[in-house]
C-alpha cells in the first residue's frame, strides 16, 4: 500500500505542521442498530424544526454509512424525511419496546446499539411528548438499558442525548464503575445547564454530526463539539462517561463505506484580530481563514456583556436560542483575510465576539472567540451651590 500526502497549500508546510492520517477498511453495510428519538414540547415550541432537523440529519448520517432501514427506529411526529423511514411517534412505550424488545436481534457486544435523543429537557425529564404528559426519566432510561443488557451481555452502546440538563441522565461515578464497560454516554451540556440551538439545529450536534461525518471517533466528535462550544457558549458544559476515561469512545467510529467526507475538510480560522478605535465603542475585526475549497462566508456574533442575549425559551420548553448582534466579514486586499467594522458597542464590561466561516460544501469552521473590554461609565452626582 502506498500513502501519499499532498499539500492543498503548497505554502503551508514544514517540520511544524500536523497531519492527520486514517487508514479504514471499507464496508458495504453497517452491524448495529441505532435509536433516534426528537422530542416534542408544544405544537406551537418555535425550536420544535430544530430538533427535527438535527434528529434529520442523524437518520440521514448512519444511512449513509450502511445502516438499512430496518437498523434504525426513529420516532418522531414531525419527520424531515420520507414518512416510510419513521417507525412511530415519541412515547415512553415505543421507546422501551425499541431498546428492550426489537434491538434486541441486531446488537451485541461487536455489533453496537447508538441511542440519540434531541429534546427539550427539565432537572428531572426528558420532554417525549409534554401535551400528553408524556416523559422520560433518568431510572426509566437506567432500567431500559439494564433489561438490555440481560438479554445480551456484554451489548456495545453509545447513548447520547442533546437536551437541557442532558448531564442529568449520566450515571454517577459509582454507579459507571459497576457497569459493563461497553456503555458510554455523552450529554450535550451538564445537569445544571441549559442546552443552546442554533439558528436552524442544535449547537452541541451540529458540530457532533459534521465530525462524525468526517470520519472521526465517536471521542472525536465530541471533542470538536466542545472546543466549539468553549468558544460560543463557555457555560454549557458537554459531559462523557465511560469507564475508560474516553478510552472507549476513543475506538468507536461509524462504519465507512466510502461515503464519508474524508478529503473535504472544513475551513480553519487561523487568527482573529480586534483593533479599537479613537471613537469608544467602535474598531475593527480581521480574521485570516484557509480552506482547501472556497470559503463562501465569514462573520461574526457579537454578544453583550452579562447576556445570553437568548429568547425563544418557554417554560416547557428549555433549549435557548441566541440572538446576537451579526456582521458579515468581507475579503480584503490579500488571499484569506475578512474583516469587518463594529460600532455602538456602549455598554461596560466584556464583550464576547465569535467568528465563524463556511465553506462551498456547507462545512462550518470551528468558531474562534475573542473578549473585548469596554470600561463601565461612572457617573458622579450632580453637586450645585
Amino acid at each position: 500500500m502506498l500513502v501519499q500526502l499532498n499539500n492543498a497549500n503548497t505554502g503551508v508546510s514544514g517540520g511544524n505542521v500536523a497531519y492527520d492520517l486514517a487508514v479504514r477498511t471499507l464496508s458495504s453495510s453497517a452491524n448495529g442498530a441505532v435509536i433516534v428519538v426528537a422530542g416534542q414540547s408544544r405544537a406551537d415550541d418555535p425550536l420544535q424544526a430544530n430538533i427535527d432537523q438535527v434528529t434529520g440529519q442523524v437518520y440521514a448520517l448512519f444511512a449513509r454509512r450502511g445502516y438499512r432501514a430496518e437498523q434504525i427506529v426513529y420516532l418522531t411526529q414531525n419527520p424531515p424525511i420520507s414518512h416510510d423511514d419513521v417507525d412511530g411517534a415519541p412515547t415512553t412505550a415505543n421507546l422501551e419496546a425499541a431498546m428492550t424488545s426489537w434491538v434486541v436481534p441486531y446488537v451485541d457486544a461487536q455489533n453496537p446499539l447508538t441511542i440519540y435523543l434531541v429534546a427539550h429537557g427539565t432537572a428531572d425529564r426528558l420532554y417525549l411528548d409534554r401535551e400528553n404528559d408524556i416523559w422520560l426519566t433518568p431510572t426509566d432510561l437506567e432500567r431500559w438499558l439494564s433489561q438490555l443488557e440481560a438479554q445480551q451481555p456484554g451489548v456495545a452502546m453509545t447513548v447520547i442525548i442533546d437536551a437541557s440538563y442532558a448531564g442529568r441522565f449520566l450515571p454517577s461515578a459509582s454507579q459507571l464503575l459497576s457497569d459493563d464497560t461497553n456503555r458510554v454516554f455523552m450529554s450535550s451540556t451538564s445537569a445544571n445547564q441549559a442546552a443552546y440551538a442554533s439558528p436552524d439545529g442544535v449547537f452541541f450536534s451540529d458540530y457532533f454530526i459534521a465530525a462524525l461525518d468526517q470520519g472521526r471517533s465517536f471521542y472525536g466528535a465530541f471533542q470538536q463539539a466542545l472546543w466549539a462550544l468553549q468558544a460560543v457558549y463557555p457555560e454549557q458544559l458537554p459531559q462523557l462517561h465511560d469507564v475508560a476515561s474516553g478510552e472507549i469512545a476513543q475506538q468507536r467510529t461509524l462504519p465507512d463505506t466510502g461515503s464519508a467526507d474524508l478529503e473535504q475538510w472544513p475551513p480553519t480560522i487561523t487568527t482573529v484580530i480586534l483593533s479599537s478605535t479613537d471613537d469608544p465603542g467602535s474598531g475593527l475585526i480581521q480574521a485570516e481563514v484557509r480552506d482547501d475549497g472556497n470559503v463562501t462566508r465569514v462573520w461574526s456574533e457579537i454578544y453583550v456583556p452579562d447576556s445570553s442575549n437568548a429568547t425563544g425559551a418557554m417554560p416547557d420548553a428549555t433549549l435557548i436560542q441566541a440572538e446576537p448582534m451579526t456582521l458579515t466579514l468581507n475579503a480584503g486586499a490579500t488571499e484569506n483575510q475578512y474583516q469587518v467594522a463594529f460600532s455602538d458597542l456602549q455598554q461596560g464590561g466584556d464583550y464576547r465576539i465569535v467568528v465563524y466561516a463556511i465553506d462551498e460544501h456547507g462545512r462550518q469552521a470551528r468558531p474562534v472567540a475573542r473578549i473585548l473590554q469596554r470600561p463601565w461609565s461612572l457617573f458622579l452626582p450632580l453637586v450645585q451651590r
